[in-house]
């Protein structure tokens, strides 16, 4: 009885405090709801070399070499000013060599149409959601302008405790 009283007295002055979950998050950043409700993408994602990319211009074999050095499994094809363009993923180039393509042909021809960004300062919980639903294992990171800043995947989010 005596823990039932502590635990409804606690829970009574946590509401009146207006105590919630983003409080208690901010209080323990460590902890798992702490990673799940402040993490964002630009804290777990890969950066600079780490990054997969070739220009709109690259060929087939320019993408499966980026795809080989990397391992994501995707590489982003920007632009001049570095917009993410379109994604050509290792499942785009199966389906490329088996339909006859060749690796000399441009990677624009052989690319996901309406590949996943995901945005830099999204909650991390958010985009690993959207990862799931899409069925995909990982995204490039773009800022606002649709640049590219980086590249995640799911291993990133849990080594990061969001599960």
């Amino acid at each position: 009885n005596t823990l039932m009283l502590g635990d409804a007295l606690a829970m009574a002055v946590m509401q009146a405090r207006g105590f919630n979950e983003e409080i208690f998050a901010r209080s323990h950043p460590a902890g798992a709801l702490g990673a799940r409700l402040l993490n964002k993408v630009h804290h777990l994602m890969r950066r600079d070399e780490e990054v997969p990319r070739v220009n709109t211009e690259a060929n087939v074999m320019d993408a499966m070499l980026e795809l080989s050095r990397t391992g994501l499994g995707l590489v982003a094809v920007c632009d001049e000013a570095n917009r993410v363009q379109v994604v050509f993923t290792d499942g785009d180039l199966r389906r490329w060599l088996v339909a006859g393509g060749t690796l000399n042909d441009g990677v624009t021809r052989a690319m996901t149409r309406n590949g996943v960004t995901l945005q830099a300062d999204s909650r991390a919980v958010e985009a690993k959601e959207r990862l799931m639903k899409h069925k995909i294992s990982a995204a490039p990171v773009v800022d606002e302008n649709g640049q590219l800043v980086g590249a995640i995947n799911l291993q990133n989010f849990y080594q990061a405790g969001i599960l």
